[in-house]
């Protein structure tokens, strides 16, 4: 976000990637107003922010863990994140 103007993005990105990715915020201008004064303000956990977004619905979450073969089987075949839906889906 930008101390000047106030300008704020959001960004999710791999835990991986966020020393570059702050390194290289700290070099970039605001989109809005062109100052420099553009930095990282707050770091939020993907898995913390939907399981806040699926408490607040009433959804109950588990988490797999993928040193079982049920997690081993959920993270390979779709990427670690999966649903059961109350709705049937038509196609």
């Amino acid at each position: 976000g930008c101390s000047n103007c106030e300008h704020k993005e959001e960004k999710t990105i791999k835990q991986r990637l966020l020393a570059k990715f702050k390194g290289d915020i700290q070099e970039e201008s605001c989109p809005k107003c062109g100052s420099n004064s553009f930095k990282v303000i707050e770091i939020i956990s993907l898995i913390e922010e939907l399981g806040e977004i699926a408490e607040s619905t009433g959804t109950k979450v588990e988490i797999l863990s993928t040193e079982t073969e049920e997690g081993e089987m959920l993270h390979s075949t779709f990427g670690g994140v999966a649903a059961i839906l109350r709705y049937k889906i038509d196609y």
